[in-house]
């Protein structure tokens, strides 16, 4: 089932109706009885849990009517694609592992937690919450916070932001990282 909440979909399952070659492709998914487009881009894709080459292109992974599960986000469908939904991260699994149980985790992440902010500096900060007992830290860049619902400027220093001082609570989304992203 899918959620919307801060127009971000969760945990969604889609087919793939378009391959725009060499690095698009467009994802069809239902939301409240309607039929929606997410826009794929090449780097955003996973496959059997692996990060692509960095020189590919999307219809060596990917066919018509292929299922994926993504995350996404609202996005402007005045362009080209015509996309209300951008996908930030999707994921094709080779259909033989569909009903494993380690596939369940591949869309970890945290929704809607509160977290202190015990670091902060000009352009990121780290985040504190605890999750069964244990103290846990999210780091967060400022390319990433929205504020009343917009993204926060690149000109702005996160702690000139009313409410952005160390001990403070907010609420926060995360999704683990692949650690490749990490070198």
């Amino acid at each position: 089932m899918a959620t919307v909440q801060n127009y971000a979909l969760r945990e969604f399952v889609g087919k793939v109706v378009e391959i725009l070659p060499k690095y698009k492709a467009i994802v069809q998914f239902q939301l409240d009885n309607k039929t929606e487009r997410a826009l794929l881009l090449y780097y955003k894709l996973k496959v059997n849990g692996q990060s692509l080459p960095q020189e590919g292109s999307i219809d060596d992974y990917l066919e018509k009517g292929a299922s994926l599960k993504f995350l996404c986000h609202n996005f402007d469908d005045s362009g080209v694609d015509r996309c209300r939904w951008y996908i930030t991260c999707a994921w094709k699994q080779d259909a033989r592992d569909l009903d494993l149980k380690e596939n369940e985790t591949i869309l970890s992440g945290l929704y809607n937690c509160t977290g202190q902010i015990v670091q902060i500096a000009r352009r990121q900060g780290i985040l504190s919450y605890c999750v069964d007992g244990r103290d846990e830290n999210v780091l967060f860049l400022a390319s990433k916070v929205f504020v009343a619902g917009k993204r926060v400027s690149a000109k702005v220093n996160l702690p000139q932001l009313p409410g952005f001082e160390e001990g403070r609570s907010l609420l926060f989304d995360a999704v683990p990282c692949d650690p490749a992203d990490n070198d």
